[in-house]
């Protein structure tokens, strides 16, 4: 048997004069266990002069090697596998190496949807580098390092190239407020361009550099020309008065395209790294979760808005129609433009306890049966543990969710598992989970409202100005129709 270097040296006397020495030393003293010193030349001392400079050589190419963190072998301490050989747990460098393996897929959307749990940016970006920097064995025959470049070094160079595409896609705001994140990453892509003559690796950089660069530009809803459709025209009004409920006056088709547009607009903005650890919950909930917040306090001024134009009307024909005209827009939402956001907050304002004050005005409106399946069919949908709700945009082509179900289930993926396990490794049954819920949370972004926006309507529509206080509206009710 051979052994040479990739340089062509030859160690087959070195690995003769070893074996042959640990059999003499096993002779004449029994078995011998292994020493390591940390000082190189003390570990040499005992050689023959011949051997100990190639030896350096090999101790300095171990130590090239030990800097790479992606050679260590599957075992227990780093990476755990289900029955069905699953990964269920790993360590931050075992994750990194699989989400750069084939058919990975999987794993790198779980990274990129949750390592901000267990890891820091300039740890994943230190990791994503090192990955790149595939060293070759160095032990490895001349005729094999050609195969090795091929097939081993340019798959992995080529999923880290992707996974930095993906990153700086999906989490364009660090990129974009983290000048040392980005400079860094910058300076590593630019020195491999300028020192590689591989096509594909100057490709890959150029590719990442450009996204790096278009960060600035604004985002704008990018359609194919086979994906265009005509907007159908605005539902509009004959005439319009301002002194008049525009709830009475717009029509339920018109006021549900432009709630769908809005709610849209502002699920767009939510970014991944709001929707972990309940951001949204915590003390500092603007600064960790501003778009999160924005839809909640959306989701409190409509419910305001919608209670004000009910309770505000005199008229108790008005006040049934108001009623009925918000059933008829969350019956468009629902079954004809798949908005689930806006039914859920009609649901909550027909279930509030100043519209429950409201006896016969809700009484009238059910004396209607195609209000009052409406009604009852909001009521089923929306069910405490939005089981109905759920299962209902799962089945159809959901434009806008129920954003409050997929916050609850995010909340109880948290309640019920841990970060890490008890082994002290990345828990990935609870990063999956949660990275299944980002993902649709994320194609829902891509989802577009093909409507002309109403300035006048969708401006009423935003409530942005709304006074309004509950318990007045409610003490306001009880007045309205005392018996």
């Amino acid at each position: 048997v051979e052994v040479k270097l990739s340089d062509g040296r030859d160690l087959t006397e070195l690995f003769r004069f070893l074996m042959e020495e640990n059999a003499r030393m096993e002779e004449e003293l029994g078995p011998v266990e292994d020493v390591v010193y940390d000082n190189i030349e003390k570990s040499l001392e005992y050689l023959p002069d011949h051997f100990k400079n190639i030896c350096r050589d090999l101790f300095e190419l171990n130590k090239l090697i030990s800097n790479y963190l992606f050679d260590e072998p599957d075992s227990s301490s780093n990476i755990e596998y289900n029955s069905q050989e699953e990964i269920i747990s790993a360590t931050f460098t075992k994750l990194i190496e699989k989400a750069t393996e084939e058919g990975s897929s999987e794993i790198s959307n779980i990274l990129f949807h949750t390592y901000p749990v267990y890891g820091t940016d300039s740890e994943l970006l230190k990791m994503l580098i090192n990955r790149h920097n595939v060293p070759v064995p160095p032990m490895m025959a001349p005729s094999e390092i050609g195969v090795f470049h091929a097939k081993k070094i340019r798959s992995i160079q080529s999923k880290v190239a992707s996974l930095f595409k993906k990153w700086v896609r999906q989490w364009s705001d660090i990129f974009m407020h983290n000048s040392s994140l980005r400079n860094t990453l910058q300076s590593f892509l630019e020195d491999l361009s300028s020192s590689t003559s591989e096509s594909f690796v100057k490709t890959n950089c150029s590719t990442i550099l450009n996204c790096l660069e278009s960060l600035e530009e604004k985002k704008e809803d990018k359609t194919s020309f086979g994906e265009m459709k005509i907007p159908p025209s605005p539902v509009l009004p004959k005439e319009i008065d301002f002194k008049t409920e525009p709830l009475l006056i717009w029509s339920p088709v018109e006021v549900a395209r432009q709630l769908t547009i809005i709610e849209l607009e502002l699920l767009k903005k939510v970014q991944i790294g709001e929707l972990l650890e309940k951001n949204w919950e915590k003390p500092n909930k603007q600064e960790l979760a501003p778009n999160v917040v924005e839809i909640n306090k959306r989701f409190l001024n409509v419910s305001l808005l919608y209670l004000s134009a009910i309770v505000n009307q005199s008229d108790p024909n008005n006040r049934v129609k108001v009623v009925k005209n918000l059933l008829e827009i969350a019956n468009e939402c629902i079954h004809e433009l798949h908005n689930y956001e806006s039914p859920h907050v009609i649901k909550l304002v027909l279930k509030s306890d100043a519209v429950r004050a409201l006896d016969s005005t809700c009484k009238k409106v059910k004396k209607s049966t195609t209000h009052k399946n409406i009604w009852e069919k909001l009521e089923s949908l929306y069910d405490p543990q939005f089981v109905n709700i759920k299962q209902e945009m799962a089945t159809n082509q959901t434009v806008v969710p129920c954003f409050l179900a997929l916050r609850q289930e995010l909340t109880q993926i948290d309640a019920v598992f841990r970060d890490v396990n008890e082994s002290g490794l990345i828990n990935l049954v609870k990063h999956r989970a949660t990275s299944d819920v980002i993902e649709k949370i994320r194609l829902y972004q891509e989802n577009m409202a093909l409507f002309h926006p109403v300035r006048a309507l969708s401006t009423y529509l935003r409530a942005n100005d709304i006074k309004a206080d509950q318990e007045e509206l409610t003490s306001k009710a009880r007045t309205l129709e005392r018996e």
